[in-house]
């Protein structure tokens, strides 16, 4: 009965050890990504890659915000999102909140620039992001 306690831990051991490695896995950007990041945010620091999707996402601070910016892999600018002041959303996207979730507190939220040009202000939970325009009109929520 010992051995097969042992055994089961040791399995167990093994088996957290592999799935913590997996998550630290590191990626590398492509040159071109890398090439193209260095020439957008030049006063990047403390700069940390992970992938997402088929694309390569930095994380890294910028002017005391906390940033990321997803770039595929010919290099190519797909998005920024930045952490900003809840106070910078727009007072109607505060007001629908306040009526349509009222659960939900405005704690977290982020300035999503895309490549196209679009603005969004992204309200942050642990279960949906609410996404609005730089207006305050609702646009979507998705499970985060």
């Amino acid at each position: 009965m010992k051995k097969i306690t042992l055994i089961a831990l040791a399995f167990c051991l093994v088996g957290g050890a592999v799935s913590a490695q997996e998550k630290k896995a590191t990626y590398t950007p492509t040159a071109e990504a890398q090439a193209a990041f260095a020439k957008k945010f030049p006063g990047a620091e403390n700069v940390r890659w992970k992938a997402e999707g088929k694309d390569g996402e930095a994380k890294f601070m910028l002017n005391g915000a906390k940033t990321e910016a997803v770039f595929d892999n010919k290099g190519n600018w797909i998005q920024t999102e930045t952490k900003v002041a809840v106070t910078d959303l727009p007072a109607s996207a505060a007001a629908y909140m306040k009526k349509n979730y009222p659960n939900i507190p405005v704690e977290k939220l982020a300035k999503i620039v895309k490549a196209n040009g679009t603005v969004l202000f992204e309200v942050e939970s642990k279960k949906k992001d609410i996404l609005f325009d730089t207006a305050g009109k609702f646009v979507e929520e998705s499970k985060d």
